[in-house]
């Protein structure tokens, strides 16, 4: 992987950005992961899935050159600098601290999408074709509980008869989180590593499904 640092050399949260979602190809996300050197930018190639032939100079070179050509990067000098959104993605995908898978089961279909935690922000990313994903930026006003209960009302509402799994993982441990709706209560499986555990009993109300998520994404 090429690098020009281990870490982002300032920290691009302070500069208000608008929650608009932002397409990133393949080509462009391994120019950005090539950036720094670091534990998350690694892991976060592999949280995507990225071969690591997608990291190598001729391929992140046609990402910068997409990225230059889209707006998103500019030249100052010799130096190639992001537009402050590119910069926040750039920072969320070097030092994120979680990931969260979320599989998304309808009445015929599979979808997903990757919840990405760094200190300060937090990025959505939901799949699309030929390997591209929209990036979506967090509203920090909103917390990371608050964004994976709305998905989940929002799935189960179109699919009563679906499912949301999640896939939470650090650098030390993974957990796993399935609800499903049953009518006024939710059923909830947990597990910790490749273990599971189904709980009994009458399903849990909307606080203790809060709880749960927050759980999910805090041990």
């Amino acid at each position: 992987m090429s690098t020009t640092s281990e870490e982002p050399d300032r920290s691009p949260v302070e500069t208000p950005i608008e929650e608009v979602p932002l397409g990133l190809g393949i080509a462009e996300l391994a120019y950005l992961l090539s950036r720094f050197d670091s534990p998350a930018a690694h892991k976060s190639v592999e949280m995507l899935h990225l071969n690591e032939d997608y990291l190598s100079p001729l391929v992140t070179a046609v990402g910068a050159s997409s990225l230059l050509a889209r707006g998103l990067l500019h030249l100052n000098g010799d130096e190639v600098e992001p537009t402050d959104v590119l910069s926040l993605v750039n920072y969320v995908l070097v030092a994120a601290e979680r990931w969260v898978e979320l599989g998304f089961v309808g009445e015929a279909n599979v979808d997903g999408g990757l919840l990405l935690q760094a200190p300060e922000a937090s990025l959505f990313m939901h799949p699309m074709s030929l390997g591209a994903w929209q990036v979506l930026i967090k509203d920090r006003a909103t917390s990371d509980v608050a964004t994976l209960r709305s998905l989940v009302d929002t799935h189960l509402e179109t699919y009563p008869q679906g499912a949301v799994h999640f896939g939470s993982t650090t650098f030390e441990s993974v957990q796993t989180l399935s609800v499903r709706g049953e009518g006024d209560h939710w059923k909830v499986a947990l597990g910790s590593g490749v273990q599971r555990m189904d709980t009994d009993g009458p399903g849990f109300s909307s606080e203790e499904l809060d709880r749960k998520l927050a759980e999910l994404i805090s041990n």
